[in-house]
């Protein structure tokens, strides 16, 4: 399966623990464009990435566009240690907002977006991200293995989806944003890397593993 995205649509990839997510992400999403900002919040899947503080990496981009010129010259791929917890929302919250302001032509990539929402509640900067990223060349690609927990907003801006095997506590979550799950999910089973690839049409592809 060849795997286009255009640089103004969300991506999104659901999957438990030891579904081949994270090969996924890494190989594919991560990959998909020069500019990319790792928002880890666990610290063992990426760190064979280069490690920068959010906010000397968002400095450091703005100098170098500026300094370079045109902005697609300026290339990088780094990883952002978020971790988790209250003061980790916040950080992401003021990092989203100053992607948002302040860096053009980025992919900004959170390794498990379920840690800075819930169902019910999301920051101003990543609704922000999610909603107005787009139009604007800030490209959101995220990764959750608890799809229960992302919000409403992430979800309807997400128009490339990916689905790995589910734990059942998360199934009713993938139905209501991918309704030819049901159908798919016998294809995708724990162990086998495949994935189900719903794209911005609505066509579900079978694919992996990568």
């Amino acid at each position: 399966m060849k795997l286009t995205f255009k640089p103004n649509e969300h991506v999104g990839c659901c999957g438990a623990t030891q579904s081949g997510k994270t090969t996924f992400a890494k190989k594919v999403l991560v990959n998909s464009w020069n500019r990319v900002l790792i928002a880890d919040t666990k610290g063992v899947d990426f760190h064979d990435y280069p490690t920068v503080g959010w906010k000397r990496a968002i400095d450091a981009i703005v100098r170098a566009d500026r300094d370079r010129g045109n902005h697609t010259k300026n290339k990088f791929r780094w990883r952002l240690p978020f971790g988790v917890g209250k003061k980790a929302e916040v950080e992401v919250d003021e990092f989203s907002k100053a992607v948002l302001s302040r860096i053009p032509n980025v992919t900004v990539y959170f390794d498990e977006l379920g840690a800075y929402t819930t169902s019910y509640r999301i920051s101003h900067g990543l609704s922000a991200l999610a909603t107005q990223g787009a139009g604007k060349g800030r490209r959101l690609y995220w990764s959750s293995q608890r799809p229960a927990r992302v919000h409403g907003d992430i979800w309807d801006n997400t128009v490339n989806l990916f689905v790995f095997a589910q734990h059942p506590k998360d199934k009713q979550a993938i139905r209501r944003n991918f309704p030819a799950y049901e159908e798919f999910q016998g294809q995708i089973e724990f162990g086998t890397y495949r994935f189900a690839y719903q794209d911005p049409a609505g066509k579900v592809t079978i694919g992996g593993p990568v």
